[in-house]
């Protein structure tokens, strides 16, 4: 069944002609994950130091972002606030979806517009997309949620977690004061 859902993925971006185009990608894309969900729930990668499993969904999920949706928006006129990009953060917003959603949140703090920033900040809290979400708002260079980045960085336990939310937060500190 999964084929016939990346077929369709195939399908609707090589019928990309436009930004009106790309909500058909999106709902491709959408209904691929959702059939993963359901589909592939054993276990992938058992995580290492403690760092948490990831489940199959999650794995094939990020991945696939990168596959499907970047090439995408590499393209300049697919950047910006568009449909593909509305349906990512909506992605991203789900839980379901795990930690299948740091890649979206990346590409969204890569090639999206600011606009996105605070509906990305909501999950600063969100273990499994934290650092990710520190990121894309850095590279949005968007400082509003500056004081709550911080307090997530000295909340945080565990180290490696803790030393690239502090390297992120040294780089808007920076920012911050110029």
């Amino acid at each position: 069944m999964t084929n016939t859902f990346i077929e369709n993925i195939n399908n609707s971006i090589s019928n990309l002609k436009s930004k009106d185009d790309l909500s058909f990608v999106f709902k491709a894309f959408e209904e691929y994950c959702a059939d993963l969900i359901s589909t592939r729930t054993g276990l992938s990668m058992k995580g290492v130091d403690g760092a948490p499993d990831w489940y199959g969904y999650e794995r094939i999920i990020w991945e696939s972002v990168f596959k499907y949706l970047e090439p995408i928006l590499k393209i300049k006129k697919f950047r910006g606030k568009n449909e593909l990009l509305d349906g990512m953060l909506s992605l991203c917003l789900k839980k379901e979806y795990g930690k299948g959603r740091q890649s979206l949140v990346m590409l969204i703090g890569k090639y999206g517009a600011i606009d996105y920033a605070s509906s990305l900040a909501r999950l600063i809290d969100d273990p499994e997309v934290s650092i990710h979400v520190i990121g894309a708002l850095t590279q949005m260079k968007d400082l509003s949620h500056y004081e709550k980045i911080k307090k997530n960085i000295r909340g945080e336990k565990t180290y490696i977690k803790k030393n690239i939310c502090q390297k992120v937060y040294k780089e808007i500190s920076t920012s911050k004061i110029e």
